[in-house]
């Protein structure tokens, strides 16, 4: 079912009012404009500059916060891989050392996400990517679990406008649970988010922590997948904004040069972690 948001009459495609906006929406984003629309539609994307300016006027007063997110999905191209790695750099995130990573394998290259979180600027940037690529998925509701999931679970519900909640460790570190109130409506369509993945099982067991509390999780959306794609996550979409192939090696097969270079292995997050970002 279409509803029409008319605002006013469209007397130029020149014109570049923020008053002189006719178009037709529907739940799945815009569509049957009108020619004369679709043409000023176009040049007024193309010399309008200051996406502030078509923030504040075509967000709040026409669409609300998730029209915006539809017509920025439909406007704007994908961020490329090498864009999101060149956030990454420019955070300081990617480092080099002796790694041993949460899932219990050992690297040369870790992602501090930290790095990244710590820039707003960069952070939002990448969760506006990830709602983007969700925008036509109604979501109702953004999950991510603790630590930097809950600030990728604000942002990118931020963007898509809507609720954010985040699952924390269950009893013993064991799977994910929801406290300090936090609950899903029955059918409530859930966005899962995480930071870097390399073998997904922290996200497997959000998603079955969602469906357990009611939750339909329409999708999972990754900032870096270092798992080359191979998880099921029985979810209907998966997006990662960059696939790294980062070589990592069981605790029983380390080569010995990556001792020898870098010394033994460290726990990212430690006081005394020696790394150092790659020239």
């Amino acid at each position: 079912m279409q509803r029409s948001l008319l605002c006013s009459a469209v007397e130029s495609p020149a014109r570049s009012s923020e008053d002189t906006l006719v178009t037709t929406a529907d739940d799945n984003g815009i569509c049957g404009l009108e020619e004369g629309v679709r043409e000023f539609w176009e040049e007024f994307g193309k010399t309008l500059k200051q996406k502030k300016l078509f923030r504040n006027s075509c967000q709040s007063k026409y669409f609300g916060s998730q029209g915006f997110a539809k017509i920025a999905a439909v406007k704007e191209e994908l961020m490329k891989s090498n864009e999101v790695e060149a956030a990454l750099r420019e955070s300081g995130a990617l480092l080099e050392g002796h790694f041993l990573l949460a899932s219990g394998r050992h690297s040369d290259r870790y992602i501090e996400k930290f790095r990244l979180l710590e820039q707003p600027r960069l952070t939002s940037q990448l969760c506006g990517e990830l709602a983007r690529r969700f925008s036509e998925r109604g979501i109702d509701c953004v999950v991510g679990p603790v630590t930097g999931g809950i600030i990728l679970a604000f942002e990118t519900a931020r963007h898509l406008g809507c609720r954010a909640v985040y699952a924390e460790r269950g009893e013993g570190g064991h799977g994910f649970v929801f406290r300090r109130g936090f609950q899903l409506r029955p059918g409530e369509r859930v966005l899962v988010v995480e930071d870097i993945v390399t073998t997904g099982g922290s996200v497997l067991q959000v998603v079955d922590t969602v469906r357990a509390a009611g939750g339909e999780v329409v999708g999972v959306g990754l900032l870096v997948d270092r798992s080359g794609g191979t998880v099921d996550y029985g979810v209907p979409v998966v997006e990662s904004l960059l696939e790294l192939n980062i070589e990592s090696y069981a605790p029983d097969n380390v080569p010995e040069w990556l001792t020898q270079k870098y010394g033994p292995a460290v726990k990212p997050g430690s006081s005394s972690l020696p790394a150092v970002a790659p020239a």
